[in-house]
Parts: structure tokens; C-alpha cells; sequence
């Protein structure tokens, strides 16, 4: 079945999941959504979250994703969204409050509100931006074409075998914990620690690397060619 032409979807589901797969749907926006376990929805035309969808685990693909509303699983610790922008862009300044965000877009991602995500990837678009409120930890790849600018309001950690990607690299966080593979290929590296420490046991590759921290600066990776 098909939900077409609808303006706006509304609903509560106490308990189970919800599913409406159909990729020919037709949503202009979700509204206030309260699902007991997880959500899955996919939409033929753009797709706006206009105020609070509560499930876990959620699963969202349209040909843009807006979000000025809220998106919580029961906050950083707690489940999944993946977010899926099949023709253009995933943006808004609204919250996303979930344990792990992954997704992909055609276009650029753009997320700079009060998030609060405990783990960010696989993730990519053509450029990509997100803030977050909570500690940052980077789950296998997050890369774009264009640059990548991530910040975190706790320790962001790009963990041993993750990896970071862009024409453009910049990482920011009350600390930054580099143990994976950063790379802003011949483009700028920027590291900002904050209150905290930058330590780095990876792979750091730039054309330019700047950067600043209150604490200590420790960059020892192990290849040097590439540090």
C-alpha cells in the first residue's frame, strides 16, 4: 500500500514496530510520532521532520531529508537512525538524539544543531557537516567529497581502523583522540582540543595542519611519512 499526498503524518503506536517501506509514498512532512520500537519509512518526494519522532531503531529515506524538528531513539547511548538522501541533501538545525547515526546522501549533509549522537558512521555526502553535543566516537568510514567538519561538546575519538575523509578535515572536541586514519588528502587538517588533550597514535595525512588545545598536543603515529 501507498500513503499518497499526505501533508502531514501524525500517530501514536504504544507497542511493535511500524513499516511503511513503499518508496512510492508521498509525505510532506512527519509530524508528532511516538512508535514503541522501531520506524521505518521511505518517501518519493522530500521529507521534512516538522517536530518530534520518537522510535528506535528509525530508518529514513527520502530524496532530501529536512529536520528542524527532533529524532530521538532515547538519546546518545540508546539505539540507531540511519538517515538516506537518494537524490539531494540531509540538513536542519533540529536534534538528533540517538546512539549511532549512519546514512548517506548525493549531495551535501549539513546537521548543526544540539545533537547529542554517541556514534557517527558509515556516513557520506558530497560535503559534511555535524555538531554534537555529546562525546563523538567515528564507527568504520565518514568521508566526503568535499570538506568534512565535525564537533563534539565531549572527547571525539576516531578509533583504530575507523577513518575520516575530505578534501578538508576539521575536528573539534573538549579533547580529540585520534588512534584511526584522518585524511584531508593535499587540503587543510585542523584539530581543536579545547579544555582538553590531542593525542594521535594514527595516521594523520595533510597538505596543512593546524590546530590548537589548552592541554597537551601528542602526535606520535606510526608512519611518518604520512604524519
Amino acid at each position: 500500500n501507498e500513503l499518497l499526498n499526505v501533508t502531514t503524518m501524525s500517530g501514536i503506536a504504544n507497542t511493535g514496530s511500524v513499516s511503511f517501506g513503499n518508496v512510492h509514498n508521498s509525505v510532506t512532512a512527519l509530524g508528532s510520532l511516538s512508535i514503541g520500537s522501531g520506524f521505518t519509512f521511505a518517501d518519493s518526494i522530500a521529507l521534512t521532520i516538522a517536530n518530534t519522532l520518537s522510535a528506535g531503531p528509525v530508518s529514513l529515506t527520502a530524496p532530501n531529508i529536512t529536520i528542524p524538528g527532533t529524532i530521538t531513539t532515547g538519546g546518545s547511548t540508546a539505539s540507531s537512525v540511519t538517515l538516506v538522501a537518494n537524490a539531494g541533501t540531509i540538513s536542519g538545525a533540529g536534534v538528533i538524539a540517538t546512539g549511532s547515526l549512519t546514512g548517506t546522501a548525493v549531495t551535501s549533509v549539513n546537521l548543526p544543531g544540539a545533537n547529542q549522537i554517541g556514534t557517527l558512521g558509515p556516513f557520506s555526502g558530497s560535503a559534511l557537516t555535524l555538531n554534537d553535543g555529546a562525546a563523538l566516537s567515528i564507527s568504520n568510514t565518514v568521508s566526503a567529497g568535499g570538506s568534512v567538519a565535525l564537533s563534539s561538546g565531549g572527547l571525539l575519538t576516531v578509533g583504530n581502523g575507523q577513518t575520516v575523509t575530505g578534501s578538508g578535515v576539521s575536528l573539534t572536541g573538549a579533547g580529540v583522540e585520534l588512534d584511526g586514519k584522518v585524511s584531508a588528502g593535499g587540503g587543510t587538517l585542523s584539530l581543536i582540543g579545547g579544555s582538553g588533550t590531542i593525542s594521535e597514535s594514527g595516521t594523520l595525512i595533510a597538505g596543512t595542519l593546524t590546530g590548537s588545545s589548552a592541554a597537551s598536543v601528542s602526535l606520535l603515529g606510526t608512519a611518518a611519512a604520512t604524519n
